[in-house]
């Protein structure tokens, strides 16, 4: 079951205060009545942009700091099905806000604040992994686990409980001791995720290898996508994953996978780590990597993952069943679901992928407005912003008589929010 609506926070000021509102947006507005009428449009190329009305802020979280303190509050979606939302503050204070009765409730804190998470649920657990995980004792991966209440109808007391797990780090973020002195890794940042069936998660990065002391400096890592694949039952496995390559140099030193034996800089080369959900334990998967960035969805209409492509960002296909250690993933199909070229003074900020019932996705895409005569050929990312908005499209992916995958775009809505800081939870 798909969610009845897409979670938008948008950052405000109130009575002097930083905070965070929630707008609820329905995505099925984004959708003609049929898959007919939309192809209608789109072959008569009317496809619908319209300006719809921001919805009243359902809402609203106080960050915990004043303006000139900064402390952010981090949001997590507790599933593709729910409109529940966990917030946690830079000291670990976490809440859920339940959508239905629209009220309010206090949870355990975890063992450590996260920073800048990646979540992932699988099951009754919410998965959290720092964006630059350290040591075991700082507890950078940690899941929160859901105790429903009882099923016996005699007692009334309600016996729901949440509790934190603290999770081992990748390999990946382990600090390492040479001569005395102590060398971490440094910026290890995660770029994708996805949820697969009911059990597995992966995590894809750029970047890998071993500190050790040398003479070189130390490669920078950076995360590119990860995902969950899935046991869906019998004795199936379930295992989180992690691919990494070096992507650049810092002060430091590393030791990975060297080229031919003679000086010079190593040779960079992903690499995939496994967790197992059960076992607890992290292994190697493969030498390859994700070829997504940002959040990767599961469609069980097509047996493929959805998601937005390492390189340009664009609505994508795969087939993560078919991989292996020794045989990568690729992407099957790339589409632009907003016709090109933008409007020139449209500057993408971020992407997000909410799979919807029938092979139905919602894409909303968060823009900022450049002032006039802004020319990125000219001017880069240095820009005056005068607006700030949000995209929502609908699109429908089927497959036609020969098995080939093909996009029917339905309509975009957009939604001005001013010149604020906006995000799809």
């Amino acid at each position: 079951m798909s969610r009845r609506f897409v979670n938008l926070m948008v950052d405000r000021i109130i009575s002097h205060r930083a905070a965070s509102t929630l707008h609820l947006i329905n995505p099925w507005r984004c959708f003609y009545p049929t898959t007919t009428q939309a192809s209608a449009a789109a072959n008569n190329k009317t496809i619908i942009t319209e300006d719809a009305h921001l919805p009243r802020a359902a809402i609203s979280f106080y960050e915990p700091c004043s303006q000139d303190v900064l402390c952010d509050i981090r949001f997590m979606s507790l599933g593709r099905s729910s409109n529940d939302i966990i917030s946690m503050d830079h000291e670990g204070n976490t809440f859920l806000y339940d959508a239905a009765a629209r009220a309010v409730r206090v949870l355990p804190m975890p063992h450590a604040p996260k920073l800048s998470p990646v979540s992932l649920t699988v099951g009754d657990g919410l998965y959290l992994l720092n964006g630059d995980p350290g040591q075991q004792e700082d507890h950078p991966f940690e899941a929160l686990i859901h105790c429903g209440p009882s099923a016996n109808p005699i007692d009334d007391r309600s016996d729901e409980k949440w509790y934190w797990r603290s999770l081992p780090p990748p390999p990946c973020a382990f600090d390492y001791e040479d001569d005395n002195e102590r060398y971490r890794r440094r910026g290890y940042e995660i770029g994708a995720y996805t949820v697969v069936g009911d059990s597995q998660i992966w995590i894809s990065t750029e970047g890998g290898g071993t500190f050790s002391r040398a003479d070189y400096g130390a490669r920078l890592l950076r995360c590119s996508a990860y995902s969950v694949i899935g046991a869906g039952g019998g004795d199936r496995k379930t295992q989180l994953v992690a691919s990494v390559s070096c992507v650049g140099w810092a002060a430091g030193v590393l030791k990975i996978r060297w080229g031919p034996a003679h000086p010079g800089p190593p040779v960079a080369s992903p690499l995939t780590f496994s967790f197992n959900t059960t076992s607890g334990v992290w292994s190697k998967a493969g030498e390859w990597a994700l070829p997504f960035s940002g959040r990767v969805e599961y469609a069980p209409e097509h047996g493929l993952w959805f998601g937005f492509s390492s390189q340009g960002k664009h609505f994508a296909a795969c087939d993560l069943g078919a991989v292996s250690a020794t045989r990568p993933p690729v992407l099957l199909k790339m589409w632009d679901e907003l016709a090109p070229p933008l409007p020139k003074r449209w500057v993408m900020v971020s992407s997000y992928l909410l799979p919807l019932d029938g092979g139905k996705f919602c894409i909303p895409r968060i823009f900022d407005m450049a002032g006039e005569g802004w020319c990125r050929e000219k001017n880069g990312n240095d820009f005056m912003r005068v607006d700030g908005f949000a995209v929502f499209t609908g699109v429908e992916v089927e497959r036609g008589s020969r098995g080939a995958l093909r996009m029917i775009k339905h309509m975009s809505r957009r939604y001005s929010f001013g010149c604020r800081m906006a995000r799809v939870v």
